[in-house]
Formats: C-alpha cells, sequence, structure tokens
C-alpha cells in the first residue's frame, strides 16, 4: 500500500503486505477510506485487499498494520520456498479478492474466489477451471477486521460487492445474482442471469444495470427494475454492428414473459413464443398472425436463432414476442437493429498447443486453421489478392510493416505454405510464438493478421497433492 501527497505525489509511506511473494498474490483492489476506532482509538483508516486473501486495515497517517484478515480458503500460501515436485496452494493466481469490495456503517464487505494453482519451482503447472471453483461474501467489523458473517456459493465470486440502501448486493461465476440483508447476511432475492457474470451492477433509482459478461452468444447488459410487470424483449447483435458475412445468429431475451414451445396452441396469458424475422418488418396488427407476406422469417420457443448465409451489405433483424397462436402481443414488444454485414476476413486459428500450456523441452509443432485465405506455395512471387501464406515466430515479434519483408533474424521465423511448423530442439523457459498471414512476396496484409500464444517448457511437469 503506499500513500502520495495529492499535491505534489511525493511518497508519504509505503507499507509492503506480502514480502517475497512466491505465488503472484497481488495486492490489487481499489483502497477504501473509513474511519473506525481501533483499541479504543478513534482513527482514518485505508482498507486494501488482492489476490493474496487478505484484507487488510491501515493508518492513513502512518501506515502501520492496524489488523489483517484472511477470508477464502488458505493453503500452502505462505511457503517460503516452492518444493520441486510441486504444491496445490489457495488461493491461486485467479483465487482471493478478485472484484471490488464495498463500506457501509462500519462493515466492509469482500467478495472472495476459491480456486487453486498448482505451482513448480520455476512455473505455474495448473490452474483449477473457473466452473469448479467455489466463492463467499464475506462482512467485517471495521473496527477489529472480525468475521461478522459469511456466505457461502458454489460458484467464484467474481461479482463484485455492491450496497444500496439496506442490501448487498453480489453475483457469481454461475450467473446468479444475489441481495443480502447487509446487517444480517440473510438473503432476501435471488435471480438466475443468462450468463456467466464476471462483473459488479451499477444502480440508478430503482434500476439495476447488470452486466452478464459471459452470456451466449455474446454479452449483454440488462436492466432490472423494481415492480417491472409487462413483457419486453432485447436482443443481440447491437443495433450498428459490424458482422462478418456467412451465418449471423440472433439473439434474445425475453422478460416479465414465458417462452413455451406450444406453437399454435391455445392462447394463455403471460406465454407464447418468439418470430425472428431478417429484411422485413414484424407484422404487428392484433389477432393477425405476425408472418410477413414476404422475407423471411422464422417461429421458435428458443431463445436464439441463426440465419444462414447472410451476404455483404446493410440487413435488418427483428425478434417480436407473440402468443401461442403467433399473433402479436398488445401493445405490440418488438426489438430491431439495422446491421452492416462485411466480407469475411483472413483470420488465423492456433489449434495446438494452447495458449499458456507447459510443456517439456523438445520439438514443438505449432498447428493452426486460416480462413477466408487461399495458402499457396508462391513465395516470392508477386501478389495477389486473397492469397498467400504464413510465417512462423518464436520469441520475436511479428514485424507488421506494410510492404516491408515480414522477415526476422535467421532462426527465428519459418516461411511455409503448410499450416504447422515444428520448432526443434526448444530450451525451458517462457517462449512467444506468432504466426502471421503474409502475402506471396512475404510483405505482411493490410490490415496485419497475426496471432500468439504463449507456453511454458520446463523439465518437470509437477502436479502436486
Amino acid at each position: 500500500m503506499v500513500a502520495l501527497d495529492v499535491q505534489t505525489g511525493e511518497l508519504q509511506w509505503f507499507t509492503q503486505v506480502n514480502p517475497h511473494d512466491n505465488f503472484d498474490a497481488d495486492f490489487e483492489i481499489s483502497p477504501i477510506l473509513a474511519s473506525a476506532n481501533v483499541s479504543g482509538n478513534q482513527q482514518t483508516i485505508v482498507i486494501g485487499a488482492g489476490k493474496l486473501g487478505k484484507v487488510i486495515a491501515f493508518s492513513r497517517e502512518t501506515g502501520a498494520i492496524l489488523w489483517t484478515t484472511n477470508v477464502g480458503i488458505h493453503q500452502n500460501d505462505q511457503l517460503a520456498n516452492i518444493p520441486k515436485e510441486g504444491v496445490r496452494v489457495y488461493p491461486g493466481i485467479f483465487g482471493g479478492v478478485e472484484t471490488p469490495m464495498a463500506y457501509a456503517d462500519g462493515v466492509v464487505y469482500v467478495p472472495v474466489v476459491n480456486l487453486y494453482a498448482e505451482y513448480i519451482p520455476s512455473s505455474v503447472t495448473g490452474i483449477q477451471p473457473f466452473n469448479e471453483g467455489t466463492g463467499e461474501l464475506v462482512a467485517l467489523d471495521v473496527n477489529t477486521g472480525k468475521i461478522l458473517w459469511d456466505k457461502t456459493f458454489n460458484a467464484i465470486n467474481v461479482g463484485g460487492a455492491t450496497v444500496v440502501n439496506d442490501l448487498v448486493f453480489t453475483a457469481t461465476f454461475d450467473g446468479k445474482v444475489y441481495a443480502f440483508n447487509r446487517f444480517t447476511g440473510d438473503q432476501v432475492w435471488t435471480y438466475q442471469a443468462p450468463g456467466a457474470i464476471n462483473a459488479w451492477p451499477a444502480f440508478s433509482g430503482d434500476t439495476m444495470l447488470l452486466p452478464v459478461g459471459l452470456a451466449s452468444p455474446f454479452p449483454v447488459l440488462m436492466a432490472l427494475k423494481l415492480g417491472a410487470q409487462a413483457p419486453n424483449v432485447t436482443m443481440l447483435p447491437l443495433d450498428g454492428e459490424n458482422i462478418e458475412a456467412g451465418d449471423i445468429t440472433v439473439s434474445a431475451m425475453a422478460l416479465n414473459f414465458n417462452l413455451v414451445d406450444k406453437l399454435s396452441g391455445t392462447n394463455a396469458a403471460g406465454e407464447g413464443h418468439l418470430h425472428y424475422f431478417m429484411d422485413v418488418d414484424a407484422p404487428t396488427t392484433p389477432n393477425q398472425v405476425a408472418v410477413p407476406s414476404t422475407g423471411i422469417y422464422f417461429a421458435t420457443a428458443n431463445t436464439s436463432y441463426t440465419f444462414k448465409n447472410v451476404t455483404p451489405g446493410k440487413h435488418t433483424f427483428s425478434v417480436e414476442l407473440v402468443n401461442n397462436d403467433h399473433t402479436p402481443l398488445v401493445p405490440p414488444v418488438v426489438a430491431k437493429v439495422t446491421v452492416n454485414v462485411t466480407a469475411p476476413t483472413p483470420k488465423i486459428t492456433i489449434l495446438s498447443p494452447q495458449n499458456r500450456s507447459t510443456m517439456p523441452p523438445g520439438d514443438i509443432t505449432i498447428s493452426v486453421q486460416v480462413s477466408n485465405f487461399n495458402l499457396i506455395d508462391k513465395i516470392g512471387q508477386s501478389k495477389a489478392g486473397g492469397e498467400g501464406h504464413l510465417i512462423f515466430y518464436m520469441d520475436v515479434v511479428a514485424p507488421t510493416i506494410a510492404d516491408q519483408a515480414a522477415t526476422t533474424d535467421p532462426g527465428t521465423y519459418a516461411i511455409t505454405a503448410a499450416t504447422s511448423y515444428t520448432w526443434q530442439n526448444v530450451k525451458a523457459g517462457t517462449h512467444n510464438f506468432f504466426v502471421q498471414l503474409v502475402n506471396n512476396d512475404n510483405t505482411p496484409l493490410g490490415p496485419p493478421v497475426v496471432v500468439k500464444i504463449v507456453v511454458a517448457v520446463t523439465t518437470s511437469t509437477g502436479g502436486g497433492p
């Protein structure tokens, strides 16, 4: 923790909280300023936390540590040396306190991630999958650091902590949003979002703006309003978005409306299905089926539909809530966007190895997949639109200057029209691999098309307990 003079930037004090950090245990959470009565002394304090899984209160005047509280699971995180055979550590490099804390009326609310990592002395050898970790929301007394209550979750808590009136909100990686009585820790509300949540909400009046970072097929921003009753529909892609030609998936989210697979069945209040439209207005005449006389549409209770082989140009997409008998709701509920569909652009996808993987020393083969580009063995010949070859690089950044050959020092690059290349006798260490699409004359495409992965080459693959 570092304190700087606001006028001059001069260092006032610093306090190191984790000397000899073996485990990438950052102290990265934005500090909270508060007042507290610590051991009978009323004073101003600053509270910090981070991936080391500790919440620490400092004197704002001197930087002295006033109290420290461990939150979440701790295992082997105080080792001075990492054993050669490997060790499992809680919290790992993605554990501890990863998202902002909240403070109100003498209580600090802390979102916690319980996620292990496995280490050998030279590197990380394994990280627990995000969907296997657990989480917590912990309330601490600002005067003592004592835990007042602790709520546990079956998913990691990367949804921050947000206080609104007498509630504290958080959200977990399984898409669940929670509100707790901030005094007692009693759960008063929960909501299942349409995807994993790895950010925190904002509030305005009686409306919550909720980011859902891993909704499928695209992230979404939702608005939840107290007392909201009317059916509503939101959709992706976004209005004005640029999308490559080909298959385009439109996804929808129906609020205050029950999607049921009773197409052409008897109407029932509050239930029905969706109609998807492309390049035709959604019909909204009451008591008439919402089917256009021309144009493309599809009826389904599913929350997504894929339009096939969409060509370049401007296209409109609409989603409408309809009754079981296909007639529009009254009033109509329609979402509509206009998107710019562009010609497909060249792409490279690295198939193997995976980014951040660990491999033994020796030969390493980089395999890729190329799309929307014709790989052809005309190396050194004249440019021709849409064709060329690949250059593989190891431990050197791929050059991307227009009209200059994208070659580097001998031994650091390889030119080929094949979709794989084997680097021989790769030694232990961290290595960066780049792959670039180039024209026949070895110059970069415009704009450049480059991908990168990092691979840890180690002499041991020790796992830990």
